[in-house]
């Protein structure tokens, strides 16, 4: 286990100031268009092809096998059950309303996916190791699944994102849904969820959970690339509030102490990592005022202060350099 003062000494020589980070372009122009999908509407079409005879479902069946299998929890795509079961969804009263009002909420996404195409394009650009979807399918998921990240494509359910005032959010169990998440389930919140999502499952890779320091970083390297490939806000980025961002602002320096002065860093302590992490009220172990997932707070600062550090370097050398070597240069 690393001291407090081995810490400090790590990067306690790191005085001097970078310039802001700016990832260069490394493939110009990829020669894609994303394609959108409202499979929601389809799902509730009001005709006789059933599920399957239906677009986007019928062409696109990577995608119908997640939907039906594994978001939905439906029979197989072969049973001769599947329709009777899409059939009671649809039917159903309360999904039937929550459809209702996802068409009213979401009459137009055409911002949202003016934003989620130009920052998948950016990725490509400036990350092209990464393979990024061609296909964006908006679904109803009966708040089953609210984003589902592929190689191939990327699903987001809508529902999650109606606003905490529809009846329908409101009506969700607080044991499973609590208040805290309920807040977070708005319309500004879809882009953003959705591309973290996509880059949490792309960057992803074992080390990340060697220890709190690895999964902090990770979190952070992903934070990263969402900044530097889309328009979002730091707010947006982290999914803060104004008062979140702020309190985790104005107190980084005391989160960075406590972090060190109770050797979190260095720990396999999978509860402690999930604490660190993981949504919340509060961070555990930090004031009841402190906002959720200090770590990824702290694993952004830290990889901004690395990336400002190494302004020659591409984006893919700042994703894939060692947690220790990016703890050297981070300036709390």
């Amino acid at each position: 286990m690393k001291s407090y003062a081995s810490v400090l000494l790590l990067f306690g020589a790191m005085s001097c100031q970078f310039g802001e980070y700016d990832a260069p372009v490394i493939l110009e122009k990829p020669d894609f268009q994303v394609e959108f999908f409202r499979a929601d509407q389809s799902l509730f079409a009001d005709d006789t092809l059933g599920l399957l005879g239906r677009e986007p479902f019928s062409s696109n069946i990577d995608f119908t096998q997640v939907y039906v299998e594994k978001i939905m929890r439906f029979a197989p795509l072969e049973s001769p059950m599947l329709n009777d079961q899409a059939a009671l969804y649809t039917e159903d009263p309360i999904w039937k309303g929550v459809q209702h009002e996802l068409d009213s909420i979401f009459s137009n996404l055409t911002e949202e996916e003016k934003l989620l195409e130009s920052s998948l394009k950016q990725i490509a650009e400036k990350l092209p190791f990464v393979t990024v979807p061609r296909k964006v399918f908006f679904y109803n998921s009966g708040f089953n699944v609210a984003v589902y990240p592929e190689k191939e494509f990327l699903g987001i359910g809508l529902e999650w994102f109606m606003g905490n005032a529809s009846e329908y959010v409101s009506m969700l169990p607080p044991s499973n849904y609590p208040m805290y998440k309920k807040k977070k389930m708005k319309r500004d919140n879809l882009v953003s969820d959705a591309l973290r999502g996509f880059l949490l499952s792309s960057l992803y890779s074992p080390i990340v959970e060697e220890n709190a320091l690895s999964t902090m970083i990770f979190y952070g390297k992903c934070l990263f690339v969402l900044e530097q490939c889309s328009d979002l806000s730091e707010q947006e980025i982290l999914n803060y509030t104004k008062e979140e961002l702020n309190w985790a602002s104005e107190n980084e320096n005391n989160t960075w102490k406590r972090l060190v002065a109770e050797e979190w860093l260095f720990s396999k302590d999978q509860k402690l990592m999930s604490q660190l992490t993981n949504n919340g009220p509060f961070t555990p172990g930090f004031p009841q005022d402190s906002p959720a997932r200090l770590g990824w707070y702290t694993g952004y600062q830290m990889v901004k202060d690395f990336a400002d550090a190494h302004q020659d370097e591409n984006l893919k050398f700042i994703v894939d350099a060692p947690a220790e070597k990016v703890l050297k240069f981070y300036k709390p």
